[in-house]
């Protein structure tokens, strides 16, 4: 259900295939995350990044610590480059998981935040479903472009938000994907000062080979 119905030109345009960055940021071979993931980082204002030449040594070893841990379930880097937004402030690595046979099966992203102190913390995993549901919502809400990381990104986690969403520096995210015969249905929710501009779901396109 929609709480509000806005149709942002703005939003519109930055989606239109046109206007998508001019080099693909993540070669996936899973059906449409390129596309959806290349959107995500053009609404946000997204810079691309060397991952090879990180000389921030706080993110770098940020990062590293939680990709090793990812590592543990077989999740590795995903191409070359990572992502600056929020005037540098939220930083993105892909990641994916490789089956031997099967090629790409899964896709993520970690989701770090600059801190005070210039301290930087992992705040959030984005999947592929997350991904998904974030571009396809972003039609039905009105919000300057330079402001969009700040209403659907992850800033530092709350507890009552580290399940199925997250807190935003503008609001909150929620998010239910269910599951069943191969087939996923995701519901998002995006409540933006202290107001719910889209509550609705959808059959997700998204899947894991």
């Amino acid at each position: 259900m929609k709480r509000r119905n806005f149709i942002s030109t703005t939003i519109l345009g930055a989606l239109s295939a046109n206007q998508l960055l001019a080099s693909t940021p993540v070669e996936s071979t899973i059906p449409n995350i390129s596309k959806w993931f290349s959107q995500l980082l053009k609404v946000t204002n997204a810079k691309q990044r060397k991952r090879y030449f990180l000389t921030d040594k706080k993110l770098k070893n940020t990062y590293e610590a939680i990709r090793d841990e990812w590592s543990l379930s077989g999740y590795q880097a995903l191409g070359e480059n990572y992502f600056l937004c929020r005037d540098g402030e939220l930083a993105l690595f892909p990641i994916e998981l490789q089956h031997t046979t099967l090629g790409q099966i899964d896709f993520a992203v970690l989701v770090f935040e600059k801190k005070e102190s210039n301290e930087w913390k992992s705040v959030k995993s984005l999947s592929g479903f997350n991904i998904e549901a974030l571009v396809k919502s972003l039609n039905t809400f009105s919000a300057d472009v330079e402001d969009v990381a700040n209403c659907i990104l992850p800033t530092q986690s709350t507890p009552e938000f580290t399940i199925k969403g997250y807190k935003t520096p503008k609001g909150h995210v929620y998010f239910d994907t269910r599951i069943t015969d191969n087939k996923a249905v995701v519901n998002v929710e995006i409540t933006i000062n202290n107001e719910i501009v889209w509550n609705g779901k959808h059959d997700s396109e998204h899947s894991l080979s």
